[in-house]
């Protein structure tokens, strides 16, 4: 065989040993028939190069010797796959055993979070004593020199190392390059993972002592990135996020907020409200008035149209909690300013009508005297049909908000019943009619009953399939009776896989014990696909049932058990509970170990080190029929050892 075909030989055999190890334990035929293949064509290049194979690798390209390597996507992909785990060149020897090489390729192929973490494979092998193998290792300047989403990976861990080192003048560095990710920062994978929060926690402080401009640059892109969730909305999320923004000027806050305002076509009253929880009430007023100065500097004619239109649609609705008075007050003098002397006088109508809609509702509010206080409500009535037409939800919540406060001194109006009655009943229509609304929350939980019967909701969810979370909701807190009919309906349409999932992903959205329990009835109706998707719906749910879930750990499913387990470890005691039972199983002359390496399977990939004390049990079953289950549970031990390590 020539040696180029040598070479093309190596790397394929490589690529496919590689590829078999992600899908087959090292006992399976196909893992082991791989490595012989990659064992037999590494021995032929050994005789072109007989001490040992001397391979460099780039972002997309392998040299060989000094031959380059990078025609083939062959090529591209094994480049690739060394690249970004730093690895720079690969020394092979002549001398190298099969299970050095097999124990290489295991390592080489973990995850590149997993590498990092555990300092890189130089230090991975160095641990291992693979002595037949060398590796060099990229540098700094040579690893962020790729690009795409890859970049992101490498520079956050690359910052995680930097931060457990204390490494100034790799903090340098990265702060140089930090413009490769620059635009790609995420909030909410930043405060989901806390070794990469406190990693930031550190850069910044970092930044801010040495590199102010880089520091308000990088925080200013974390906090649109977090204005742009909308699901950043928990307490816990807002107090992750307000350390790295503590040391922005209200000045930075305040053009933050223009650049958001002018320039962002997504952000809305809902982002305000989440800037506003984002900086202390303390500051409001300072970044209010600087918020007036940045427009002042920078307003142009250019844009002023659009601006007015912007500032008026986050202005639109009640005063909420959605923008405080203070942000209000100076939003409104902003909209003065960009009127200029020689402009025409233009009335919106729409906005007139909300304003005066505001107002009488306003007065209402304020009114003591109950004659005046019908007066208001005629008035509220004769202007309803305009009222609904702007479908504006909010406003409607704060009317049944001020009619609920008066209901003691203004219950024996005719015309408050009159009100609250044709306000809850255009509300519910428009829960039924599939609308959305955040505000329908409010609603379902504060009226007293619905203006239908059970007929008209089963109707709408099992004949016109019309399913949102909200009709689900009303359904269960208003006709909890009738239940029964509720499951008789899921009973004869169990055959309609469609409308099953349109109902578990509502239920999903819907943390009640009544969620669980339907959920529970869906089960037992679906196949398995229907069952598996009941399960993950109820991980959104707070609760959970331990006598449902426990059977499920002896069915023969995998997937289904695997869910099971993930349900049952939010509790330590039911996560206890679930290992015992999985591995009680007894299994006379290996006859159930296929069911154990299963259970073994599912600790390994989620990581369940707390059942230690189980693997190591099954790591000293003698007999040889027990073998592979040895073998199996050893491995996972074995790395969740190197991890510490």
């Amino acid at each position: 065989m020539k040696k180029d075909e040598s070479i093309k030989a190596f790397f394929k055999a490589l690529k496919i040993s590689l590829k078999n190890y992600s899908i087959y334990n090292k006992d399976h035929p196909s893992y082991k028939k791989s490595i012989k293949k990659l064992r037999s064509d590494m021995d032929k290049l050994f005789h072109f190069s007989d001490r040992s194979l001397q391979i460099g690798f780039t972002s997309n390209s392998i040299y060989f010797g000094n031959e380059r390597l990078e025609e083939e996507k062959l090529y591209r992909d094994v480049a690739k796959m060394f690249h970004f785990r730093k690895v720079k060149r690969l020394e092979i020897k002549s001398t190298v055993t099969t299970e050095e090489l097999e124990l290489f390729l295991s390592k080489v192929y973990l995850p590149r979070k997993d590498i990092f973490k555990k300092g890189g494979i130089k230090k991975i092998l160095g641990k291992e004593k693979i002595s037949n193998i060398n590796v060099t290792e990229l540098d700094y300047s040579q690893l962020l020199k790729g690009e795409g989403e890859e970049i992101k990976d490498i520079w956050t861990y690359l910052l995680k190392e930097a931060t457990d080192e204390g490494n100034e003048s790799k903090m340098e560095y990265l702060a140089d390059n930090y413009d490769r990710i620059h635009d790609k920062i995420d909030a909410e994978e930043v405060i989901s993972d806390d070794e990469l929060q406190q990693s930031f926690e550190s850069f910044f402080n970092y930044l801010n002592k040495n590199e102010k401009e880089k520091y308000v640059s990088f925080s200013k892109r974390l906090m649109k990135s977090a204005l742009s969730k909308k699901n950043i909305s928990s307490v816990e999320k807002f107090d992750k996020i307000k350390p790295l923004l503590m040391d922005l000027s209200e000045d930075d806050l305040a053009s933050t907020l223009w650049e958001e305002i002018t320039t962002n076509n997504e952000f809305d009253q809902v982002s305000f409200s989440i800037f506003s929880k984002l900086t202390d009430k303390e500051e409001h007023k300072k970044i209010a008035e600087s918020l007036l100065d940045v427009f002042n500097k920078r307003k142009s004619g250019k844009e002023k149209g659009e601006i007015k239109q912007k500032i008026r649609e986050l202005l639109s609705g009640t005063s909420s909690p959605f923008i405080s008075e203070i942000y209000r007050n100076t939003l409104q003098s902003i909209l003065k300013g960009i009127s200029e002397k020689n402009e025409k006088i233009i009335f919106d109508n729409t906005h007139l009508q909300r304003n005066y809609y505001l107002i009488l509702l306003n007065m209402l509010e304020k009114e003591t005297e109950k004659e005046e206080s019908s007066r208001l409500i005629k008035q509220i009535l004769d202007e309803w049909k305009n009222i609904l037409e702007s479908n504006d939800m909010e406003y409607l919540k704060s009317i049944h908000e001020t009619l609920d406060e008066k209901r003691e001194t203004l219950s024996s109006l005719k015309n408050f019943h009159d009100l609250e009655s044709i306000l809850v009943e255009h509300v519910e229509k428009s829960i039924l009619n599939g609308e959305l609304s955040l505000h329908f929350n409010y609603f379902i939980e504060n009226m007293n009953k619905s203006t239908k019967n059970e007929n008209v909701y089963l109707k709408k969810i099992f004949t016109e399939e019309t399913i949102t979370p909200y009709i689900l909701k009303a359904f269960f807190r208003f006709f909890t009776d009738y239940l029964f009919y509720f499951n008789l309906n899921l009973e004869q349409r169990s055959g309609d896989k469609v409308l099953l999932r349109k109902i578990i992903d509502s239920l999903s959205l819907i943390d009640s014990p009544v969620s669980l329990i339907t959920l529970k009835y869906i089960f037992k109706l679906g196949g398995t696909d229907i069952k598996l998707k009941t399960l993950k719906a109820m991980e959104n749910l707070r609760e959970h049932d331990d006598k449902f879930l426990f059977p499920l750990l002896k069915k023969k499913n995998y997937e289904l058990k695997k869910e099971a387990f993930i349900l049952l470890s939010r509790a330590e005691g039911s996560k206890h509970q679930a290992l015992d039972i999985m591995f009680s199983t007894r299994s006379f002359l290996g006859l159930k170990n296929k069911k154990l390496h299963n259970h073994v399977q599912i600790i390994d990939e989620l990581d369940v080190e707390s059942a230690r004390s189980h693997l190591i049990s099954l790591a000293k079953r003698k007999f040889i029929w027990n073998k592979k289950l040895r073998n199996h549970a050893e491995n996972v031990l074995r790395k969740w050892d190197v991890g510490k390590s």
